[in-house]
């Protein structure tokens, strides 16, 4: 995911930004608001962990993964179906659609690990697609409970979106609270 911010409608390559497990905080108040949404789950939302990729714990698994493109294909903001033919018809069979980057932990280096190609036949639309195919987000605290040094090494409030990052995620009953909690039996008033 580029990030919560989405992409100008003049930017009309749906390709032209790189996809990663970390993304920056939102600079849109209302993507704000709900970027605090998701710290009902994560104390760090903005970081999708990747130790899944791992063998157990004696695994190796990178601090984040880049997928840069190295296609192009328009998608007019005001034609979604426009949009979703010129995928079908300009992604080839064979094709390689990102270079896939690895950083090993924070401040390194990205490393060139791989290519992710289109199979055999060209995409379509699918149901399936649509209803029936569905990614976890792994917690970036998993990661971080693998490696606690991690922690010391990234500025929480600017990379995760808050101070007091931990290796456990938030408990159940941690969640389900909102940010206005109190403002409104106070009779405050918020001016977007």
């Amino acid at each position: 995911m580029p990030s919560l911010d989405g992409q100008p409608c003049e930017e009309s390559n749906f390709f032209s930004r790189d996809f990663t497990t970390h993304i920056k905080p939102p600079s849109n108040f209302g993507l704000k608001l709900i970027a605090q949404k998701f710290w009902q789950a994560s104390y760090c939302p903005l970081m999708v962990g990747t130790s899944d990729f791992a063998d157990g714990q004696k695994g190796k698994f990178p601090f984040e993964l880049v997928l840069r493109p190295v296609v192009k294909v328009e998608c007019p903001c005001e034609d979604y179906a426009q949009c979703l033919k010129n995928l079908e018809s300009d992604l080839m069979p064979g094709q390689s659609v990102f270079e896939v980057y690895a950083i090993e932990k924070p401040g390194a280096a990205e490393e060139l690990i791989g290519k992710i190609r289109i199979g055999e036949h060209a995409p379509t639309t699918t149901t399936f697609g649509d209803e029936q195919l569905f990614f976890k987000h792994q917690y970036m605290e998993d990661d971080f409970q693998l490696q606690p040094e991690w922690l010391d090494a990234i500025d929480s409030k600017e990379e995760c979106g808050m101070k007091g990052v931990t290796t456990t995620p938030p408990k159940a009953d941690k969640g389900c609270h909102s940010p206005f909690d109190g403002m409104l039996q106070n009779d405050h008033e918020v001016i977007v």
